[in-house]
């Protein structure tokens, strides 16, 4: 996903949404908010798809709620 700053209107700009478009319904990202809603999707998947690495650290730690 690639951002572009525009000075005229003080806006970010997504250049690359194909990362995006998995996360939107049919593909299509209509509005901004879209954009955003797919954005942390996007994330939350990069972050938390290997669940077993919160395992682990669960294990080694009896606190991990707190």
């Amino acid at each position: 996903m690639d951002l572009k700053y525009d000075s005229s209107n003080k806006n970010y700009q997504i250049i690359n949404e194909d990362h995006l478009k998995k996360h939107c319904d049919n593909e299509n990202c209509g509005s901004d908010f879209e954009k955003i809603s797919a954005g942390c999707l996007y994330l939350f998947d990069a972050f938390f798809k290997n669940s077993s690495l919160f395992e682990s650290v669960a294990k080694n730690n009896i606190d991990i709620v707190e």
